[in-house]
């Protein structure tokens, strides 16, 4: 049916239609970011195109949104958006952008007058604003409030009515724009007063400002009609208003000069009329009217269906009608064009405001929108009116195309149709674009045609165009063929070669196998024919290589690739680098502005296509062997002056460039040029004094350094003078340089000297030495001490007092003086008073009585007393009084403090002196009174619209002079007076709020009326009373701000520098108002004094975005929302972080124990880590290649350290450049540094040669003393490698720097590798030059001979013979029972007396046993046990040592020498009670190493725990011993029982690191007789072939 092709139809198609229309209008900041978005769905395409002010500001597009990212007042005004697809066009009701802003003001200072009793009428100085400012006005620095007398229009301009004198001065006004916050001050506006002190005669009534015709929509909150009038008397005038003619007696407000009409509606509109009357008085009223229009936006009263279909040639009506005030005006759109009738007489608008379609055609199908407008607004309402009775037809399908990979391309399909037919575009079955389809990359264009952007290979294909409408279906087909782009995927890169080698450059290409391709160069834009250049040649794949490179083959090469699949080009820049010139015209003079200076220049020559690293220096002193002065002059330069030379001294010099190839030849060398001489520059160093004889003084010196002394000496000048006295300098001239003594004679007895060395050449005399004192030899004193004098000091003691000799004639140190007296009895100081009292009954609060009673007046009378006191607990003693009169025994103590505890003491005084102070009284505490300050009032603000909020600091504790009970807050209504407008408050009582939670610090004080001013006061009070109140403080209630946060408040992290913070508005209970914005506090965490800054927003928006921050920062952010009455709470802390970002970067570089061959590079964290540090990146590579190649390595350190990397395959004298980055997802920017190796200037020269001396496990290494360079020798260090070409590494450090030798341990060195070895002096200026390599030497131990097996053999047939003999003994003993007893005794004492060489024992099998000691053999107490018991401790594990080695940071180094740290020690065996062993384990050369057992036991609780519980001398007896197995890896075979067969038993020990808290056990092990305990070495360092000893148990035969 038609129905269900109508559905059918529109089910694919469905026309453009507006989800949301936007707001009439929208106010906005400057410089804000704002983003209109067309909210409107239909079938795809949708097209969007966007209008401001009438004019076109985008073409259509899929782009939905318009943005402007930062406003001003330009983009102000009316913007709209038009829909468009295939079915029809929308115009989108338009929507007002308001941009708030302020300008300044338009006008300077201006003057104006008036007559006295005339009314003043000021104008508001002009500003342009939007919206209009707020106004105050003021005069001469004071506020102007409206009053009966004074009126502030709506426009903001002053009026002063019946104007008097006082009412000239300076105006002038403050504007606020209150949307973004801005506020200005205008120029001063200058009023006069004119005819002043003439008669007041009345002045009739007369309208200053008249009512204005006034327009205003309904639904606005409210409209005010204003009329000001003048007349004298003032007080006598009456303003009254009519509407209509009808009295109006509401709304009236500012002393009836204005009207409001809240909420207006229609029926308000009308003419009003104000009256002025002067009342009681004959002269006739004025009056003035305006009209008042009260408009109402248009509304819709008849609309269109959202479809309508008709039939072709038929006539359709179109409803539209609307109402509103004025009635609004109907204008119909087609497609969002405007309808014009008289062009299209077929549209015709009925009465009413339809639209009427005659004759209708397949044309008139589309979107029909009738707007009504009138100036209130406007209101749109549309419908799509669909055409029927053609069937589609395609009348331009596609057809078959190529197209190249990543290309665009269109299949057209234009059709015809009534209605317009539905396009559906498909490959085989899938459907790619239809009004409801949209597949990424395919686009149905609104002409039907489909666009596919960009092309892949797998489009190829059939593609089928598909028009369908309500009248049927037709389709066409096209063929598209995609070929794959010819792309250069191995482009050309820069390329920078050195003269004569080969340049090769690529260009790999990428194509479709079904196209041909062609290769051509160009060079700086030119093709280059590579069959006429032999030395260029052109490769199969694009490839050209170009030999014998030189400065002509510079350029740019430029690779082109043409075929039918595309063309392509791609670039690169070759560089031929060659070895710089010699610097041209080098010349040296004497510097002009600095001595002891040479001035150089050069001409700079060329670089060799490489920019110039530096220029070197060299300069020949005196003829000397050239040296490098200068290694880093700066490629720049051309001149350099070479200063700190020395004088009488010929200098010559000469320079080379350097650039990335390596260094150039030298220039020839300059003029030889000679400093002049010049007096020395340094006095005579080490001048020595000392006093021969009581007139003579020897002086001794040495001459200045050499190179201070500026030419040749030619003698030396000694001066002298008396030390302190104003006396000339006596002279003596040596006139030899090589004499440096001078005996100064006929001196004065014991006198002191001061003496000054100089030495002279021929330019003149030097800089004398610093002055040197020296005394003459003593005399004896001449006279005797005068003005002797004695007095009394008390009654036991006199002071006696002399002058001593004049010093001139004492000659020398006074020793003392002899003094003899007789004493008489005198007075003395009085005793001191008795402990003083203070009755409790005197103790006030700010006084007390205070009693005692007189002490020993010591033989004088007393004159006075003194009184001090303490303020407990920690004040100091002061005084009270010092002038109580002598015959008092009491005294009040006034000006104490209330509620405070005092300690009072006294002294007496008399003609000798004070007495002691007496004994401190007992603490008393003075009684409490009123308090002596009222709280301070920090704020008072209204809370609600009927409370305030008031804050208060309380006073200090010691004003409350008490215990603080409470507050008391009193408050009273401020009643306003009309007429002689002031506040009145005569006999208006206070209402009081008591409050008794002495802790509070603020309080909201309710139930107060609303609109009211109110002062209020407050106090504490104590138990004895209230203290006085706090200054008035005046509030106005009605206005609150708002007493709740806002909630919800969200962070989202941005960006590495942004958050995102959202929020909801406070409950609306608690905004008390409209918000007006809010303030955003942010700072970093736990940082919120230091860091905590502020954004407000004066917008009532949720949300801000907070940026320049700190990246991955944590902060805290707090929001509080603001009205007109303030700020409200804030809310609590919500913690966000930003996202990570790059570090900064590392802090530092150093360098340190820089060799020829090695540095250690260490670094700091980067200041600013924005991040987890995950790790660093290290880059070095030579500035010039090294013997060809430039290599450049890179190094990974992960996590956050270490923070230093130690290399060792550096070469010697060859500046490295250095750089470190840091990383937390990504690296950050890098630090960089260079470092040259080998030794600096004025580092030590090579030692000698050295030799080594060995020693069984010890290697000694000798060398000579070299250079010490420019500072002292301050160390040496010892270098070592493999002989077999290893790298070289520090072995030992800090040798003290007077060491000619140095002897160490080769457990540090690994056994059987042979190694070679230098030595380096270091002193202040870093590592020296390393000796010579020493011989290569084997790092192998020589065994000790108790090790050799024929002293093994000895020791055993000796062993044998004495078991024998202790055996034949003791069978002879057990013969005779009656000595069995006494046997026994005697084995005792046997045992005891045993030497070394005779300790024997007995195994659990009666076997004798011989045990004996490395070096001595030692007497076991576990032998000879007061039980009569003999056993033998158990087998236990040998673990024979530990070897503990540091893993390099990089694999690539091979460290064959065990770092310092990784040294090992021994620890001996648990020692026996009767004595321990001091024996030390010596290692066999020729014996291979053991597998270690100490992971294995260890690791085992068992034998762990089995060596903790053994107690001490307890041993067991041995069950199994191990012999050696025949398994690859050395692993023990199951035990066998065996008896002892008379083996002696040696003592194991454990070796272990320094430090390690590995238990060391006592230990008896078996091991065949050829096996000895040695040192673990890793499994690397044994023999090729040897196989590995038992492991596990061990015995020393």
């Amino acid at each position: 049916s038609f129905l269900s092709l109508y559905l059918s139809l529109f089910a694919d198609d469905v026309p453009p239609y507006f989800k949301t229309e936007p707001v009439r209008s929208q106010l906005h900041l400057e410089r804000n970011r704002l983003v209109l978005t067309c909210m409107a769905e239909g079938s795809w395409p949708l097209e969007f195109k966007w209008i401001h002010n009438n004019t076109e500001l985008t073409r259509f597009s899929l782009e939905y949104r318009y943005l402007i990212p930062s406003l001003d007042r330009s983009h102000a005004g009316f913007y709209r958006c038009i829909v468009r697809n295939r079915v029809g066009a929308l115009l989108q009701r338009r929507t007002e952008v308001q941009v708030a802003f302020m300008g300044s003001f338009e006008e300077g200072e201006r003057n104006q007058s008036v007559s006295q009793g005339e009314g003043a009428v000021v104008p508001a100085p002009r500003i342009r604003s939007f919206p209009q400012p707020q106004v105050t006005w003021y005069k001469d620095g004071h506020k102007i409030p409206p009053t009966s007398r004074i009126a502030i229009t709506l426009d903001n301009t002053l009026v002063i009515l019946s104007t008097v004198a006082p009412d000239a001065g300076r105006y002038y006004v403050q504007a606020v724009n209150d949307k973004n916050g801005e506020n200005k001050t205008s120029q001063p506006i200058t009023l006069s007063v004119e005819n002043v002190g003439g008669p007041a005669d009345p002045i009739a009534p007369t309208i200053i400002i008249s009512p204005r015709n006034t327009s205003v929509v309904t639904g606005t909150s409210e409209v005010t009609m204003e009329c000001v009038a003048n007349a004298r008397p003032l007080i006598k005038l009456s303003i009254s208003w009519r509407k209509n003619g009808v009295l109006v007696s509401s709304g009236l407000s500012d002393y009836n000069r204005r009207l409001t009409i809240l909420s207006p509606v229609v029926s308000d509109a009308g003419y009003y009329e104000c009256e002025a009357v002067l009342r009681s008085s004959s002269v006739p009223s004025v009056s003035a009217g305006a009209y008042l229009h009260v408009l109402e936006p248009p509304q819709f009263i008849k609309e269109p269906d959202k479809h309508i279909t008709a039939e072709m040639e038929k006539v359709v009506d179109i409803p539209c009608q609307a109402r509103g005030v004025p009635q609004p005006d109907i204008v119909w759109y087609k497609d969002a064009l405007p309808i014009d009738p008289v062009k299209t007489p077929r549209y015709r608008v009925l009465v009413g405001g339809s639209l009427q379609v005659n004759g209708l055609l397949p044309d008139d199908t589309g979107m029909f929108q009738c707007f009504a407008r009138n100036m209130a607004g406007e209101v749109q309402t549309n419908t799509y009116l669909a055409v029927t009775s053609i069937a589609p037809n395609i009348t331009a399908g596609p057809s078959d195309s190529t197209v190249i990979d990543g290309m665009s391309v269109i299949l057209h399909c234009e059709t015809s149709g009534a209605p317009r037919p539905a396009i559906t575009w498909q490959k085989g079955e899938r459907v790619l674009a239809s009004g409801s389809v949209q597949l990424p990359r395919f686009t149905l264009l609104e002409s039907g045609s489909l666009l596919i952007s960009p092309s892949h290979i797998s489009d190829a294909g059939t593609y089928t165009c598909m028009a369908s409408n309500s009248r049927g279906i037709d389709e066409a087909s096209a063929d598209l063929i995609v070929w794959a782009r010819t792309r250069i995927t191995t482009p050309p890169q820069d390329l920078s070669v050195i003269k004569g080698t080969k340049a090769v450059m690529t260009c790999g290409v990428t194509h479709d196998p079904s196209v041909i391709i062609r290769h051509f160069w160009e060079k700086d834009g030119s093709v280059i024919n590579v069959q006429s250049v032999p030395r260029m040649q052109l490769s199969a794949d694009g490839t050209l290589h170009i030999s014998q490179t030189w400065s002509g083959d510079i350029g740019t090469y430029t690779c082109r690739v043409t075929s039918v699949g595309g063309n392509d080009s791609r670039s690169a820049h070759l560089r031929v680098r060659q070895l710089p010139h010699a610097p041209e015209n080098p010349t040296a003079v004497l510097s002009k502005s600095e001595k002891r200076a040479i001035d150089l220049a050069w001409a700079k020559s060329f670089d060799g296509n490489s920019p110039l690293i530096r220029y070197i220096l060299e300069v020949s002193e005196n003829n000397a062997p050239w040296a490098i002065l200068q290694a880093n002059i700066e490629p720049e330069s051309t001149a350099v002056t070479v200063n700190g030379l020395i004088p009488a001294r010929s200098y010559q010099f000469r320079l080379c460039a350097v650039n990335d190839v390596g260094k150039g030849q030298f220039s020839k060398e300059t003029e030889r040029v000679s400093l002049p001489e010049e007096p020395p520059s340094a006095s005579p160093q080490n001048v020595i004094t000392s006093g021969r004889t009581n007139q003579s003084i020897m002086i001794q010196w040495q001459p200045p350094q050499e190179s201070h002394q500026n030419g040749i000496l030619r003698g030396y000048i000694v001066r002298y003078r008396l030390t302190g006295l104003p006396v000339d300098y006596q002279i003596k001239n040596i006139s030899s340089p090589d004499v440096t003594t001078l005996l100064l004679e006929d001196l004065i007895i014991w006198t002191n000297y001061e003496i000054e060395v100089a030495a002279y050449n021929g330019a003149g005399l030097g800089v004398f030495s610093h002055k040197v004192t020296e005394w003459t030899l003593q005399g004896v004193p001449t006279i005797a001490p005068g003005n002797v004098k004695a007095e009394a000091v008390n009654s036991t003691a006199i002071r006696f007092t002399w002058n001593a000799p004049n010093p001139q004639f004492i000659n020398g140190i006074n020793q003392g003086y002899k003094v003899s007296f007789l004493f008489h009895l005198l007075p003395a100081r009085p005793q001191p008073t008795s402990r003083p009292l203070v009755p409790q009954k005197h103790v006030q609060p700010r006084q007390v009585l205070l009693s005692w009673e007189p002490g020993s007046d010591g033989l004088s009378p007393v004159r006075y007393y003194t009184v001090q006191l303490r303020e407990l607990p920690d004040k100091n003693w002061t005084v009270h009084s010092a002038s109580v009169n002598h015959e008092a025994a009491s005294y009040i103590v006034s000006r104490l403090k209330p509620f405070t505890s005092y300690q009072f003491r006294i002294k007496a005084t008399n003609d000798i002196g004070d007495s002691e102070y007496s004994e401190e009284s007992e603490a008393i505490t003075t009684l409490q009174d009123a308090p002596d300050e009222a709280p301070a009032i920090l704020s008072v603000t209204p809370h609600t619209t009927t409370s305030v909020l008031i804050r208060w600091k309380p006073p200090s504790e010691e004003k409350i002079n008490g215990i603080l009970l409470g507050f008391r807050i009193h408050y009273r209504e401020l009643l306003y007076d009309r007429l002689r407008n002031y506040i009145h408050t005569v006999n208006t009582p206070y209402s009081v709020r008591n409050l008794s939670d002495s802790t509070l610090t603020h309080y909201e004080l309710d139930k107060l009326s609303k609109h009211k001013r109110y002062e209020i006061r407050m106090s504490v009070y104590n138990t004895v009373g209230e203290g006085p109140t706090s200054p008035p403080q005046e509030v106005f209630v009605g206005e609150a701000v708002p007493t709740a946060p806002p909630q919800n408040v969200a962070i989202q992290s941005a960006t590495a520098t942004q958050l995102d913070v959202t929020w909801d508005p406070p409950p609306v209970n608690a905004q008390n108002g409209d918000i007006q914005g809010y303030k955003i506090y942010f700072w970093e965490f736990q940082r919120k004094n230091g860091t905590e800054r502020l954004r407000t927003l004066f917008m009532p928006e949720a949300g801000v975005k907070l940026k320049n921050l700190t990246g991955y920062t944590n902060y805290m952010i707090s929001v509080a929302a603001f009205n007109a009455a303030g700020d409200g709470p804030r809310s609590s802390p919500t913690r966000g972080r930003t996202q990570q970002a790059a570090p900064s970067a590392p802090s530092f570089i150093h360098f340190s124990e820089l060799t020829t061959t090695s540095v250690n590079v260490s670094w700091g964290e980067p200041t600013f880590p924005n991040g987890i540090i995950e790790g660093y990146r290290l880059i070095y590579e030579p500035l010039t290649p090294v013997e060809g190649v430039s290599k450049t390595v890179t190094v990974d350190v992960k996590g956050s350290g270490p923070l230093w990397l130690k290399l060792r395959d550096l070469a010697d004298g060859v500046t490295y450049h250095f750089r470190i980055r840091a990383k937390t997802f990504i690296y950050g920017p890098e630090v960089e540094a260079n470092i040259t190796t080998g030794p600096g200037e004025g580092a030590p020269g090579p030692p000698g040669e050295p030799f080594i001396t060995r020693y069984s496990s010890a290697l000694t290494i000798h060398w000579a003393s070299g250079d010490p360079g420019r500072a002292p020798i301050s160390r040496y260090v010892i270098e070592a490698r493999p002989s077999d070409e290893g790298l070289w590494d520090i072995l030992i450090k800090d040798i003290p720097k007077d060491a000619t030798s140095h002897t160490f341990n080769m457990d540090i060195l690994k056994q059987g590798v042979s190694y070679d070895f230098r030595v380096i002096g270091v002193n202040d200026y870093g590592y020296g030059s390393p000796s010579l390599p020493s011989p290569s030497i084997s790092a192998q131990k020589v065994a000790p001979f108790y090790e050799e097996w024929w002293f093994l053999v000895v020791v055993a047939l000796v062993g044998l013979i004495f078991i024998l003999l202790l055996v034949f003994i003791l069978i002879i003993r057990g013969q005779s029972k009656k000595y069995a007893k006494k046997t026994e005794s005697g084995n005792n004492s046997n045992c005891n007396a045993l030497t070394h060489g005779d300790m024997v024992s007995l195994d659990e099998g009666r076997f004798p046993a011989l045990e004996l000691n490395n070096r001595r053999l030692s007497v076991k107490n576990s032998f000879c046990r007061k039980n009569g018991v003999y056993t033998r401790s158990p087998p236990r594990p040998s673990p024979g040592s530990l070897h503990y080695s540091d893993e390099d940071l990089s694999t690539k180094y091979n460290d064959l020498i065990p770092a310092e740290s990784s040294s090992l020690t021994e620890k001996t065996s648990e020692k026996s009670d009767s004595q321990g062993s001091d024996s030390e384990c010596e290692v066999d050369p020729n014996r291979q190493k053991t597998h270690s057992f100490v992971n294995h036991y260890i690791s085992d609780p068992t034998y762990y725990n089995s060596w903790r519980r053994q107690q001490k001398g307890i041993s067991r007896a041995q069950a199994y011993n191990y012999s050696e197995s025949e398994s690859e890896h050395g692993a023990p075979p199951p035990p066998q029982p065996q008896q002892a067969q008379g083996q002696p038993q040696g003592q194991g020990t454990l070796f272990r690191p320094k430090g390690s808290r590995t238990p060391t056990p006592s230990q008896q092990s078996s091991n065949p007789p050829s096996q000895h305990s040695t040192l673990y070495r890793p499994p690397s360092s044994l023999a090729p072939g040897s196989r590995a000893p038992i492991a596990g148990f061990s015995s020393f035969v």
